[in-house]
């Protein structure tokens, strides 16, 4: 009998023992969420889509102002970055496109049947889309997800939404607020209440594969209460596998601009 006892205690000793051990090896959602952000802001290059709507309501009236880039980067981190973009946004029913390239030296800016270049050192961050991909891959305090869980996606990609509060959303993503807001509404982010923020993140083979952020908007725009529902999706394509970014042709035809010529 007391050999059979023994046998059973080292027995529940051992599952204990490989429970302990299994559970050591499991990441939290924290760990993975901020590991793949950290690696995907590391990267030297990428190919990303971001689709970027703002939907405002004035005096009763729903206006939607919708965005999407297409861009391609290269020596992001290596101190030789290379860009392009090609954006299309929509406004009052008007439809605009431009393509933009930037060799590190100079901008070109290829929009309503015009071409143009202006000095890097010159050229407003409006135009350097990276600036949104580096304002969306934000890290998330730990604390913040803490008591989140993963969620298992078809495609075996894992996703994670979390509700934050309004106070730290500004903090968090004020610059991606105020660049939103450059093309459309104006405002300024101590001028902007929001509400409503979440974002869900979708993790894949230790890279950030998409960043959705949503949120509402109170403001004065004019001296107009003005709101707002924002939505901005970032898609990296691929992440890791690198990317070459080709200038377009005739860039010796672009005219030279000063960027107050722009404005």
């Amino acid at each position: 009998m007391k050999k059979k006892i023994v046998s059973l205690l080292l027995t529940l000793c051992m599952l204990v023992t490989l429970g302990a051990l299994a559970s050591c090896g499991e990441k939290s959602a924290a760990e993975i969420v901020n590991a793949a952000l950290e690696k995907t802001n590391a990267l030297d290059s990428y190919a990303a889509d971001m689709a970027l709507d703002i939907s405002m309501s004035v005096s009763g009236v729903t206006m939607d102002i919708p965005m999407n880039i297409e861009m391609k980067a290269a020596g992001i981190k290596s101190g030789a970055p290379v860009i392009s973009a090609a954006m299309t946004m929509e406004m009052l029913g008007i439809s605009v496109a431009m393509d933009i390239y930037s060799d590190g030296e100079w901008m070109y800016i290829d929009a309503l049947g015009e071409k143009y270049k202006m000095s890097m050192a010159d050229a407003s961050g409006e135009y350097d889309y990276t600036e949104y991909m580096d304002s969306m891959l934000v890290a998330l305090p730990e604390d913040m997800l803490a008591d989140k869980e993963l969620i298992k996606n078809e495609d075996g990609s894992q996703s994670i939404t979390i509700e934050i509060p309004s106070e730290t959303f500004t903090e968090l993503y004020g610059d991606l607020v105020t660049q939103m807001n450059s093309t459309s509404t104006g405002a300024a982010l101590e001028d902007i209440s929001i509400t409503d923020a979440v974002v869900t993140i979708t993790v894949a083979d230790e890279y950030v594969k998409s960043y959705d952020i949503s949120f509402g908007m109170t403001m004065n725009v004019s001296g107009t209460e003005t709101t707002a529902e924002a939505k901005a999706v970032l898609t990296i394509k691929d992440p890791g596998t690198d990317v070459t970014v080709t200038a377009p042709e005739g860039l010796e035809d672009y005219a030279e601009i000063d960027a107050d010529e722009l404005a």
